[in-house]
């Protein structure tokens, strides 16, 4: 007997060697359980004997009840929206008119009934289903049935993209994406198939445009749903399980749906192409025609017999406890909204416009309130509103949004990222990253899904040294129940790493350089497809960023394979990125982005001796100030600091300190001497803390940095 590990792992072996799911070209729906089931059955060959068990006992199942059942069968729905904030981030009145035109289709109460073939007007059954949005959560929490998930997922589309699945004996999951393995529009499977420890994947996943008539949906599409939900209750496609339109005749083992090859467009004339004189069902929900008007009686005898079996606790659903607890019993009550935030882009300077969006779930909004301490405007109550921040720092945000249910604030700590248009380096830099913390040093890590992996400095892996900067995806022991599919499911995350600043305005023949190493976990599962690391600069505060490279999986050398945490033994085993940096990077305040895209079954990447080499040039203003220096440092601030250097002229020189934000903590002027000047920094005064500043001297044009460091 498989534990529970054992059978995810078998069930995720399964999908890798499923064959591709249907998507030729001309396929309207572009449903991919035929090409699912064969894997799954091969596997669990009983659940294949459940399914045609389920299909013979429908046959004579009204005969035996008596008739067709007079009382309806509810079915809570809960509807998943996985985001990373773009168009498949459906509204909630988009789903709200698939609701409705899923109860239409069940209920027999879609107007184009009338277009139906008279072969079949008096087969076209009320199935007597009926679906509802849940008003109650597993919890017993308000809800509108309805959640919005930001996640990488959303682009993959595949059983593991099956995010936070409420109890499928008690609700019906549908969740929505943005693409789909092997461009299928959606699928879902019986309940035989999902039966036992297979229940994660139970539910409907299926694209945003394949939702609704409005929105992101069109009335071309709006009827996959209805499609889906009959596999679901374990309708065939009426050409069969294991078969494609078009290809050969089939037959999906109930008595009232005719023999058909299948259809892939809708063409009414001359349809009695497996059988002489016998119209096939074209218009049937379950054919890929896209002129689908009905069900059958034997089909709603189909789905009335799931629903009332316990296979995958169907016979649940419809109770009046679980009605009860999914709160569609009493009236609905209105929920409070439940707000979220983002804005567009990672980093902005001073005085740039940065837009907020609201991103609000659970029930409508009567009031925004904003806050962004810092900003302009401090408060607003617009929907969106554009705030400008004046200096340099990380700001906090806040949402409070209103309706008649009450309030609900969310606050963001250090959201919105405003740099300086000063720079860190002059000229070329080495950084191998031998420092206390990476983030004081003027590095920023985004880890946009908020989870447990994001940039941080590893010291056991470094290439020249001892520490070097990492993701470390390992996980000694992820629990097999809280965490089933931990390591297949990194696939499609992303994490971004930002370099300090770089003038680079006098420096020729740029090079970009570092080396980076990983490993995966798996050596017979591992499949690159999603891996991807992608290098951009960013230059004098420009809206975007300008890309320098995109190394995908092919061009990408793994190490090999570990079982446990990977860590690197030999500095060769390194593979080195060199990129010529173009003439857009010669630049005052340049910056550098790392966007590492992570692959199933990673192991711990790294990344160490990140270089920007090149020729700094000299031009003759160079000359009125040489050997500067700062001394001690490090240093402290409430000792003596010696600014030393040699000047060739008596102008005054302009002295300012700033801290790796950008804000300005110190600035004097001094009258300089021809020859040799030794100034001292008054830091003491400035009541300064220890970090890192960057120390900007100016005279007659002339703008040299020196770093500083108090302890």
């Amino acid at each position: 007997m498989k534990n529970i590990y054992e059978l995810f792992v078998t069930f995720f072996l399964v999908m890798l060697s499923a064959p591709q799911l249907f998507a030729q070209e001309g396929d309207p729906v572009g449903c991919g359980l035929h090409k699912k089931l064969p894997a799954i059955y091969e596997a669990y060959p009983g659940l294949e004997n459940d399914q045609k068990e389920l299909l013979e006992r429908s046959k004579n199942y009204r005969e035996i009840r008596g008739g067709d059942r007079s009382e309806n069968y509810i079915i809570p729905v809960v509807f998943h929206v996985i985001h990373e904030n773009g168009d498949e981030n459906i509204s909630d009145a988009q789903i709200l008119d698939q609701m409705a035109i899923l109860n239409r289709d069940f209920r027999k109460l879609n107007a184009d009934t009338v277009e139906i073939m008279d072969e079949f007007q008096d087969l076209a059954s009320d199935t007597k289903i009926e679906f509802r949005l849940a008003n109650k959560d597993p919890f017993g929490n308000c809800t509108n049935g309805i959640e919005h998930i930001y996640s990488h997922e959303t682009n993959i589309g595949d059983d593991f993209s099956k995010l936070n699945q409420w109890p499928r004996t008690r609700y019906l999951n549908v969740w929505i994406v943005n693409s789909m393995e092997s461009g299928v529009a959606g699928y879902a499977y019986y309940p035989s198939a999902v039966s036992g420890a297979l229940f994660f994947a139970d539910g409907i996943i299926i694209l945003n445009e394949y939702i609704g008539s409005i929105g992101t949906g069109s009335t071309y599409n709006s009827r996959a749903l209805t499609h889906e939900i009959g596999h679901w209750l374990s309708l065939p496609h009426v050409w069969g399980s294991n078969n494609s339109p078009g290809v050969a005749c089939g037959n999906d083992g109930i008595e009232d749906t005719p023999v058909t090859a299948g259809h892939t467009s809708c063409s009414l004339v001359d349809t009695d192409d497996c059988n002489d004189g016998i119209a096939e069902n074209i218009q049937n929900y379950m054919e890929y025609s896209y002129c689908s008007r009905m069900y059958t009686h034997g089909q709603t005898d189909v789905m009335t017999l799931t629903l009332e079996t316990p296979l995958s606790g169907r016979n649940n659903l419809h109770t009046d406890v679980n009605l009860t607890n999914a709160g569609l019993i009493e009236e609905p009550v209105l929920c409070t909204p439940l707000p979220d935030f983002y804005i567009t882009g990672d980093i902005a300077c001073p005085g740039s416009e940065i837009k907020y969006f609201p991103s609000v779930t659970r029930a409508g909004v009567d009031e925004y309130s904003w806050y962004f301490p810092g900003g302009t405007p401090t408060y607003s109550s617009e929907a969106s509103p554009v705030v400008t921040y004046d200096t340099p720092g990380i700001y906090d945000a806040q949402l409070t949004v209103t309706n008649a249910a009450g309030s609900e604030t969310t606050t963001k700590s250090g959201f919105a990222h405003i740099l300086g248009d000063y720079w860190k380096y002059e000229g070329p830099h080495a950084e191998n990253f031998e420092n206390e913390n990476f983030e004081t040093d003027g590095w920023y890590a985004f880890n946009p899904e908020n989870n447990d992996v994001e940039w941080s400095l590893v010291d056991y892996a470094g290439r020249s040294g001892s520490q070097c900067i990492g993701l470390e995806y390992y996980r000694a022991d992820p629990d097999p129940i809280l965490y089933p599919s931990y390591y297949w499911r990194i696939g499609g995350t992303k994490d971004i790493l930002i370099s300090p600043s770089f003038n680079l305005s006098n420096t020729s023949e740029s090079v970009l350089s570092f080396s980076y190493i990983f490993a995966t976990t798996n050596a017979g599962i591992f499949s690159p497809q999603d891996l991807e690391l992608r290098i951009s600069y960013w230059k004098d505060c420009e809206a975007g960023w300008t890309l320098l490279d995109n190394i995908s999986a092919n061009d990408m050398v793994c190490s090999g394979h570990e079982e446990y945490a990977f860590a690197p033994t030999a500095a060769d085993d390194w593979q080195n990125v060199t990129i010529n940096l173009p003439p857009g990077t010669e630049a005052n305040n340049v910056r550098f982005k790392i966007e590492f895209t992570a692959t199933d079954f990673m192991n711990n990447f790294f990344i160490d001796d990140f270089n920007v080499s090149g020729l700094l040039s000299t031009n003759e203003n160079d000359l009125i100030l040489q050997d500067v220096s700062i001394y001690p440092n490090p240093g402290s601030a409430n000792e003596n600091i010696t600014l030393s250097y040699y000047s060739t002229t008596s102008n005054p020189m302009q002295v300012a300190v700033y801290d790796m934000l950008g804000n300005q903590v110190y600035s004097t002027v001094y009258n300089s001497n021809l020859g040799m000047n030794e100034q001292n920094l008054e830091l003491g005064n400035s009541a300064l803390s220890k970090g890192i500043y960057n120390v900007i001297l100016n005279t007659e044009g002339t703008v040299l940095t020196k770093r500083l460091v108090l302890k």
